[in-house]
């Protein structure tokens, strides 16, 4: 049978479902989707979803026009925008391989066409989140009705945990539209199943695989909820499938095409496969959260790469080549040190899982905290995580419930069960396979909301049900005030800002002329961490570049006394100081000229105590000591100087500066010794 006979016969098993539907009734039914149309939504709701969507609309502007992050990137947000400029250099395909999602890359390129503006990548960034706000709230509707869809948009509108993120250079936005994206497609897929609606569910999982690696394990959950969905047709269930892996091939064969045009390897993945994230998740230091895995990572991650490359002895030239190795090594060693300690790790595993159900966001790359600090009036208000996780458990016990009174609705709500508890099921995998963060935990919003509007419902209402069902009830209040209670233990040590998020602000306000700013911001990390050496490295340049040549010395100083740098620090450390030995030897010249001898004399004596103090350095000191009198500092700084390899003995005994010293009895020997440099370097 061709297409369009497919979807003739999916519009009669439509109709005939849906007169099988309006002949069984109940009252569980009336919260169906052929109900919804004449339901209204309360006035209060109506009035509780406005003023939460005029609270995040505030929140967005504030942060794109107060906060710096709007405008400038750092970590994986700073990768991502390369990778997007990269794409606009050389389009369509760019030149790099994806160290990062590669779909993210292009969502950011698109608007950034118009202008290489970061900003811009946030403005559709902020629409695509929006549209995928809208489409729950119109699955919802279809699936629970209106009041339980609008309470459920309420809860999740109200956690600010996913407006954080919305606003963020991170993949979390996109992965959140991505699987609501799957969920569009599966209610299509239900109301008129047939070959174009498999396709669109295949293809939104791919987008959704794209988008966090991760959600491939939910893949196998949307198979199964196609083939529950198409059932009516009485076809095959090798048809349905054939069709999903269709849709499948059109979302992942393009990304496929790119890297292997770009790498030479055909595949989806990031370039390093992951294997950076497990060993960080699962290394001997790890306790749950982003580490830096015993010293192997510094943090910054443009320099991860390297840092890795030389730590690990990885041979490979090709870029896409060495991202690769990278990934196979951190693997083999992280399943080395599971090995090693089994125990450890199954503590670890159990840790994750603490972690991720409790109050506290444990940001990574952007802070809470901070971003409460700077926006006081807008970040950060509303509803806990776990307060969205114990609704949507209660949730799904009600619709437990809802479904063994009536198999219609269970044979409907079937394949949401699979996708929704597929796709929950790769989110904490996801945490407990690598290590538990904000950022990664924040797709479960999408199954939470859907079942927390029939969870808060059934929580203020079930006391009116039968016997058994208010024991069912009291299980479900149960089961949430054990997730509340347990939430309240702290999960991070400290509420207050990291010296990384003040690092990262330093980093943002350099990027956008604002050097004062950022001192500012860098001093304040430095307090947190004074033995952070990216931050210390960071402050020295700015030091340098604003001429506080002294600030510049001692955090260098305070560099090279740390143990076991990373071998990029370690040639960005010799590389500022020459810098600034450099500039504090141009302003010694400067004071020379002027003939301010003192300070000529104090800027040489300084430069001679760096180990970037020269030979020159050395007889420039001599000349100002002896232009101030003093006869001896200037004789043991030209013996210094001779004995560095000083070899022009007639321009010695011209120089105007030094002829005080001509009568010294030290002068003759430091004169022979000078010839005898000459003569030697002469043979």
């Amino acid at each position: 049978m061709g297409e369009a006979g497919a979807e003739a016969e999916a519009e009669a098993a439509e109709a005939s479902t849906s007169a099988q539907e309006s002949d069984a009734g109940g009252s569980v039914e009336q919260v169906e989707s052929e109900g919804s149309a004449a339901q209204r939504l309360p006035r209060w709701l109506w009035l509780l979803l406005v003023a939460l969507v005029i609270l995040r609309v505030g929140y967005h502007s504030a942060y794109l026009t107060e906060l710096p992050f709007a405008l400038a990137t750092f970590s994986d947000g700073r990768l991502y925008e390369q990778a997007a400029l990269d794409i606009l250099a050389r389009p369509p395909w760019g030149s790099e391989p994806f160290y990062l999602q590669g779909l993210y890359a292009y969502q950011l390129a698109l608007p950034m066409t118009i202008r290489p503006w970061i900003a811009f990548g946030l403005l559709l960034q902020l629409v695509l989140a929006g549209l995928a706000l809208w489409g729950l709230w119109r699955v919802m509707v279809a699936r629970l009705g209106r009041r339980e869809a609008g309470l459920g948009l309420a809860v999740l509108l109200a956690y600010p945990g996913l407006a954080f993120y919305e606003n963020k250079v991170l993949t979390a936005s996109l992965a959140v539209g991505t699987m609501v994206l799957v969920l569009v497609a599966l209610a299509r897929l239900q109301r008129r199943p047939g070959p174009r609606a498999l396709l669109l569910l295949g293809a939104a999982s791919g987008l959704m695989i794209l988008a966090r690696g991760n959600m491939l394990l939910a893949v196998p959950g949307v198979a199964v909820a196609a083939v529950l969905a198409v059932a009516p047709l009485g076809r095959p269930r090798r048809w349905a499938l054939a069709w999903l892996v269709g849709g499948l091939l059109l979302s992942l064969g393009p990304m496929a095409l790119r890297n292997a045009i770009v790498t030479g390897q055909l595949t989806i993945m990031p370039a390093h496969g992951g294997g950076t994230s497990f060993y960080i998740g699962n290394n001997r230091h790890a306790r749950g959260v982003w580490n830096d895995a015993g010293g192997l990572v510094s943090g910054e991650v443009v320099h991860e790469r390297s840092e890795l490359v030389s730590i690990l002895g990885i041979e490979e030239r090709d870029e896409a080549e060495q991202a690769a190795a990278i990934g196979r090594a951190l693997y083999r060693r992280a399943a080395s040190e599971i090995a090693e300690d089994p125990g450890r790790w199954l503590w670890l595993e159990l840790r994750k899982a603490w972690l991720l159900i409790g109050h506290d966001e444990l940001t990574q790359d952007y802070d809470r905290a901070g971003e409460l600090e700077q926006l006081p009036w807008w970040a950060g208000r509303g509803l806990s995580f776990a307060v969205l996780l114990a609704l949507g458990l209660a949730g799904a016990l009600a619709m437990v419930g809802r479904a063994r009174r009536d198999p219609g609705l269970a044979a409907r709500w079937r394949p949401w069960a699979w996708v929704l508890g597929s796709q929950a099921a790769a989110v904490v995998a996801a945490n407990l396979l690598f290590f538990t963060s904000s950022q990664h935990r924040v797709p479960l919003v999408v199954p939470l909301a859907v079942l927390a509007g029939p969870g808060l419902s059934w929580l203020l209402g079930g006391f009116r049900e039968s016997e058994a069902g208010r024991r069912g009830w009291a299980l479900a209040w149960a089961l949430v005030l054990l997730v509340l209670v347990q939430a309240v233990w702290p999960r991070q040590r400290s509420d207050e800002p990291t010296a990384v998020h003040y690092y990262n602000l330093a980093v943002a306000h350099l990027r956008l002329g604002q050097p004062d700013l950022a001192r500012g911001a860098f001093d304040r990390a430095v307090e947190r961490r004074p033995d952070h050496p990216v931050i210390l490295l960071e402050r020295a340049t700015l030091h340098r570049l604003r001429g506080r040549l002294e600030l510049a010395r001692a955090d260098l100083d305070r560099l090279e006394a740390l143990p076991e740098l990373p071998p990029w620090i370690v040639a960005r450390i010799a590389d500022e100081r020459r810098r600034v030995v450099g500039l504090r030897r141009m302003e010694g010249i400067v004071a020379q000229r002027a003939q301010d001898w003192s300070t000529c004399a104090v800027v040489f004596d300084e430069l001679l105590e760096d180990p970037g103090g020269t030979m020159v350095d050395a007889y420039d000191a001599a000349c100002c000591h002896a232009r101030i009198g003093d006869r001896p500092g200037a004789l043991d700084r030209l013996e210094r100087a001779a004995a560095a390899g000083l070899r022009d003995a007639a321009h010695l005994r011209a120089d105007p500066d030094l002829v005080s010293l001509h009568d010294e009895p030290r002068w003759a020997p430091i004169v022979e010794r000078v010839e005898a440099n000459r003569a030697a370097a002469g043979r």
